[in-house]
């Protein structure tokens, strides 16, 4: 094969030229768009990567923000919860004060909201208000030491104390403590919500037992004031309507009795007790005053109680109620209008003296049963001979006068004699003889 060596003509040349020009031309423009091609290719790489990581990090903060909502609504829902239950406590209490239903109704409504057996207690630990099953009867108490302990715990945590069973809350009014309200929980299922309507229905029970506390003493206030008018006698009159506008009728037979009691926490304590006992025994109304000897009562006599059978029950009650020492109780003569109300205290007050003197201070003694210890705690007082002589000697004295006797004067003679009795006359009563009377206690 021959090959050509000859050098091109210019002219021929010029066609190589151009043609090589023009493919390194589009080598270039192809090197070029090869070098956009992947610029552009990396740009969308890279594109795509933010666009990937953008999205990753919105998914994430959407994730986050649901998280975030489902955790409020979640406290929201609990909020509300919790509102409608504070809610449904408001209204049960409220409709309870509204009906004006007292201990009974906080006691009640307390029930209806836990499902638990409830009550209401006094400061003496006494149940004045139960509500659900499993009552018991009787009411366990604890002593006065142990409650004051249960007082002292309760006194140092915030919220209702759990002791045996119960979760106590304690009405309090300042440092005095006016009672409790408490849950009978053995199985502990009281839950936050049961504590809250424990913890308000105490505020409702202190304020009813406040309310209650403050009407009795300005009531004990009124009853002062006419039961001193009464004892002085003085202003009887004017006792006798202020009496009748405190819902106590002096007309019919009364009688003043003065008790002493060394166990009660405050004379305010005890006269509530003494006229709660008063009024559950003899079921009526009765005026009451603090004195120094003790705490002075009108009572009405509806019907006779000459044995002292109900002011036995009295004492029974109170010693009941109240812890600590026994006390005593003396009970003067009837008494059927003002003018005899301070023979009557009087009189109380010495068979109140004889019981406190005897072996046996605490209980009851009746002024009509010292028998002739009237005469000699008497002080030599000629009225108080001339009605015992009148007692024992009435259905005599008024034979001899009717029929022109001296049947007094003849027995007064036979007792000298030491003769003793004469036969019965058929025509007078039994009279006692009075050398065999001696003081009687109940």
């Amino acid at each position: 094969m021959q090959i050509d060596t000859a050098v091109p003509s210019p002219d021929e040349q010029s066609p190589l030229r151009m043609l090589a020009q023009h493919h390194c031309d589009a080598q270039h423009h192809c090197d070029a768009q090869h070098h956009c091609d992947a610029q552009h290719h990396c740009d969308a790489q890279h594109h795509c990567d933010a666009q990937h990581h953008c999205d990753t990090q919105t998914a994430a903060e959407l994730r986050s923000a649901n998280a975030r909502l489902t955790e409020v609504n979640g406290r929201l829902r609990r909020t509300v919860h919790e509102l409608e239950v504070r809610r449904q406590v408001h209204d049960a209490y409220s409709a309870a004060a509204a009906a004006g239903t007292g201990e009974a109704g906080v006691v009640d409504a307390l029930h209806r909201l836990t499902g638990l057996p409830a009550a209401a207690e006094d400061r003496f630990g006494n149940v004045i208000a139960w509500a659900g099953p499993g009552r018991p009867d009787p009411h366990p108490r604890w002593s006065a030491g142990r409650r004051g302990e249960l007082v002292a715990d309760a006194g140092r945590v915030p919220g209702p104390l759990r002791r045996g069973g119960r979760l106590i809350s304690l009405a309090r009014s300042r440092d005095d403590v006016l009672g409790a309200l408490v849950l009978v929980d053995p199985h502990r299922r009281a839950d936050e919500h049961a504590l809250f309507a424990l913890e308000q229905g105490t505020g409702m029970l202190c304020a009813e037992l406040a309310h209650q506390q403050s009407l009795a003493e300005n009531e004990l206030r009124l009853h002062r004031d006419v039961v001193e008018d009464l004892l002085s006698g003085t202003d009887g009159a004017s006792a006798l309507s202020r009496a009748r506008a405190l819902g106590h009728d002096l007309t019919p037979e009364h009688r003043v009795a003065v008790i002493r009691w060394p166990g009660a926490a405050g004379e305010e304590v005890l006269a509530r007790t003494v006229r709660h006992a008063v009024a559950r025994v003899f079921d009526a109304r009765v005026l009451l005053a603090l004195r120094p000897d003790g705490v002075v009562l009108i009572v009405p006599q509806r019907e006779p109680d000459v044995d002292g059978r109900r002011w036995g029950a009295v004492h029974t009650v109170m010693a009941r109620t109240v812890h600590g020492v026994a006390g005593a109780i003396g009970v003067g003569g009837p008494c059927t209008g003002p003018a005899q109300v301070p023979r009557s205290y009087t009189q109380a007050t010495r068979a109140l003296g004889v019981r406190l003197s005897s072996s046996a201070p605490a209980g009851v003694t009746l002024h009509d049963r010292l028998g002739i210890y009237r005469l000699l705690v008497s002080d030599g007082n000629d009225d108080e001979v001339r009605r015992y002589v009148q007692e024992w000697l009435g259905p005599l004295l008024a034979y001899d006068a009717s029929n022109r006797s001296d049947l007094v004067r003849r027995q007064l003679r036979r007792h000298r004699s030491g003769a003793g009795h004469p036969p019965q006359h058929p025509a007078l009563p039994a009279a006692p003889d009075p050398r065999d009377q001696r003081p009687r206690h109940r």
